[in-house]
């Protein structure tokens, strides 16, 4: 008897995981082409000419856009030029500790300032992730 109320129970709870709480999410998620749950929230929320649907057309145009490209690769490269520089700047500290005239001050001072443009760099990247996937959805 317990096993049956327990396989009931299971039961009830995999078709709640599985469907939407509103019969009205369960048309609008039919109604959308493709798996674009971002889409379906931003027309149920607001309509398709608000300022929401617009920015996101516009960000798909963009990053589709050979400018976009090329500012994703002007991104990748100054990271890539500042984590060199980075790297020489640790080797250079590391040959001229023991001078007297070697500043060591001035030389980890520049080295947290690419420590911080490297940190600006994974912001600015992991911003271009999340537009990307609000412009584009999930799938």
């Amino acid at each position: 008897m317990a096993d049956i109320e327990n396989d009931r129970h299971l039961n009830h709870n995999t078709q709640r995981d599985t469907t939407p709480l509103l019969r009205s999410d369960l048309q609008q998620i039919r109604s959308i082409p493709s798996n674009d749950f971002i889409a379906c929230h931003i027309r149920k929320i607001h309509s398709d000419d608000s300022w929401v649907w617009r920015l996101r057309h516009r960000l798909q145009e963009f990053l589709t856009s050979k400018w976009g490209h090329y500012f994703v690769l002007i991104l990748v490269s100054l990271d890539i030029a500042c984590i060199f520089a980075d790297f020489l700047i640790s080797l250079h500290i590391c040959e001229h500790t023991g001078e007297k005239s070697f500043k060591r001050g001035d030389w980890i001072m520049l080295n947290d300032v690419l420590g911080f443009v490297s940190l600006t760099f994974s912001c600015l990247f992991m911003a271009e992730l999340l537009a990307s996937v609000f412009a584009f959805g999930l799938g």
